[in-house]
Protein backbone atom coordinates (compact mmCIF):
# COMPACT_ATOMS: atom_id res chain seq x y z
CA UNK A 1 0.00 0.00 0.00
CA UNK A 2 0.93 3.11 -0.50
CA UNK A 3 1.30 6.45 1.59
CA UNK A 4 -2.09 7.50 0.39
CA UNK A 5 -3.87 4.52 1.08
CA UNK A 6 -2.34 4.47 4.81
CA UNK A 7 -3.60 7.95 5.45
CA UNK A 8 -6.99 7.48 4.26
CA UNK A 9 -7.23 4.06 6.46
CA UNK A 10 -5.59 6.46 9.08
CA UNK A 11 -8.29 9.07 8.61
CA UNK A 12 -11.01 5.93 8.55
CA UNK A 13 -10.14 4.66 11.85
CA UNK A 14 -10.06 8.01 13.72
CA UNK A 15 -13.77 9.06 12.27
CA UNK A 16 -15.09 5.72 13.08
CA UNK A 17 -13.34 5.60 16.87
CA UNK A 18 -15.03 9.28 16.76
CA UNK A 19 -18.43 7.92 16.19
CA UNK A 20 -18.22 5.42 18.69
CA UNK A 21 -17.09 7.36 21.24
CA UNK A 22 -19.59 10.22 20.57
CA UNK A 23 -21.99 7.36 20.89
CA UNK A 24 -21.16 5.97 24.23
CA UNK A 25 -20.71 9.77 25.70
CA UNK A 26 -24.44 10.20 24.57
CA UNK A 27 -25.55 7.17 25.94
CA UNK A 28 -23.85 8.36 29.52
CA UNK A 29 -24.77 11.65 29.64
CA UNK A 30 -28.52 10.62 27.79
CA UNK A 31 -28.13 13.42 25.52
CA UNK A 32 -30.47 12.05 23.23
CA UNK A 33 -33.20 11.24 25.81
CA UNK A 34 -33.03 14.79 27.17
CA UNK A 35 -33.43 15.76 23.65
CA UNK A 36 -36.48 14.08 22.90
CA UNK A 37 -37.66 15.27 26.08
CA UNK A 38 -37.02 19.12 25.34
CA UNK A 39 -38.77 18.37 21.77
CA UNK A 40 -41.93 16.73 23.91
CA UNK A 41 -41.93 19.72 25.92
CA UNK A 42 -41.71 22.59 23.36
CA UNK A 43 -44.39 20.65 21.32
CA UNK A 44 -46.72 20.75 24.97
CA UNK A 45 -46.10 24.33 25.19
CA UNK A 46 -47.25 25.23 21.92
CA UNK A 47 -50.22 23.08 22.57
CA UNK A 48 -50.65 25.49 25.86
CA UNK A 49 -50.03 28.93 23.66
CA UNK A 50 -52.72 27.54 20.80
CA UNK A 51 -55.18 26.85 23.55
CA UNK A 52 -54.09 30.41 25.57
CA UNK A 53 -54.92 32.34 22.33
CA UNK A 54 -58.57 30.18 21.61
CA UNK A 55 -59.65 30.87 24.96
CA UNK A 56 -58.34 34.66 25.20
CA UNK A 57 -57.86 35.83 21.08
CA UNK A 58 -56.98 39.40 22.15
CA UNK A 59 -53.76 37.97 24.23
CA UNK A 60 -52.42 37.13 20.84
CA UNK A 61 -48.84 35.49 19.58
CA UNK A 62 -46.57 37.65 17.45
CA UNK A 63 -44.12 36.38 15.78
CA UNK A 64 -40.96 38.22 16.41
CA UNK A 65 -37.22 37.45 14.77
CA UNK A 66 -33.80 37.71 16.29
CA UNK A 67 -31.33 39.88 14.51
CA UNK A 68 -28.18 37.36 15.48
CA UNK A 69 -30.11 34.39 14.96
CA UNK A 70 -32.95 34.81 11.41
CA UNK A 71 -34.84 31.91 13.25
CA UNK A 72 -38.63 33.29 13.62
CA UNK A 73 -39.45 32.88 17.67
CA UNK A 74 -42.87 32.91 18.89
CA UNK A 75 -43.70 35.18 21.99
CA UNK A 76 -46.57 35.28 24.04
CA UNK A 77 -47.49 38.96 25.47
CA UNK A 78 -49.61 39.50 28.25
CA UNK A 79 -50.92 42.93 28.59
CA UNK A 80 -50.32 44.15 32.20
CA UNK A 81 -53.77 45.15 32.60
CA UNK A 82 -55.33 41.90 32.10
CA UNK A 83 -55.43 39.39 34.30
CA UNK A 84 -53.54 36.02 34.99
CA UNK A 85 -54.61 33.05 33.09
CA UNK A 86 -54.31 30.42 36.28
CA UNK A 87 -55.10 32.07 39.89
CA UNK A 88 -52.58 32.78 42.23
Amino acid sequence: MSGVNYILVYIAVVVLIFLVCREIVAWYFKINERNALLKENNRLLRKMVNIQVQLHPDYGVEAETDNENSDTKASTEIPTNKPALLPD
